[in-house]
């Protein structure tokens, strides 16, 4: 998906069924332009999109001038290599934000958990890698509690 209006050029990648409205462009995926092709091709095309737009109160790219554009087509042997190298890393793409999420889910439940004291670490035994344990032990300096002062700025004499 290319976002078609106000913003031109931002690029989505929908993995499951879904339906667009007007301030969109749809491309579809197929053997001339693999996923990941179109994604490079779209992604470095974006400054042809801007200068393409127009309208008064927003830029627009239309979907007739979008279909007036030429996509640079190598040989599909290159296009099934660069697809062949690019789709692991893609896959490894979409399986790190999945993973990201789940985290970001975990966090979600467990900090006012943590927070509110529902849920206590104090008996955990938590082992720290070397360089986290230097930080634990000697916290560094934080300019509000600096000892012998407020921590503001003080006048000198």
């Amino acid at each position: 998906m290319l976002t078609s209006r106000a913003t031109i050029g931002a690029i989505g990648i929908n993995r499951t069924p879904a339906c667009t409205n007007q301030g969109f462009i749809t491309c579809m995926p197929n053997s001339t332009y693999p996923m990941t092709y179109l994604y490079h091709w779209l992604k470095l095309s974006k400054p042809c999109f801007q200068l393409l737009a127009g309208g008064a109160t927003f830029a627009e790219l239309t979907k007739g001038t979008f279909k007036r554009i030429e996509i640079l087509t190598p040989p599909q042997p290159v296009v099934d290599q660069f697809n062949r190298v690019e789709l692991p890393i893609f896959k490894a793409i979409e399986n790190y934000q999945a993973a990201n999420q789940k985290l970001v889910a975990t966090r979600d439940l467990l900090l006012p958990r943590l927070i509110s004291g529902k849920l206590s670490v104090e008996k955990l035994d938590i082992q720290f890698p070397p360089g986290m344990m230097e930080e634990y032990e000697n916290p560094p300096e934080s300019p509000l509690h600096k000892k012998g002062g407020s921590g503001g700025s003080e006048a000198e004499d």
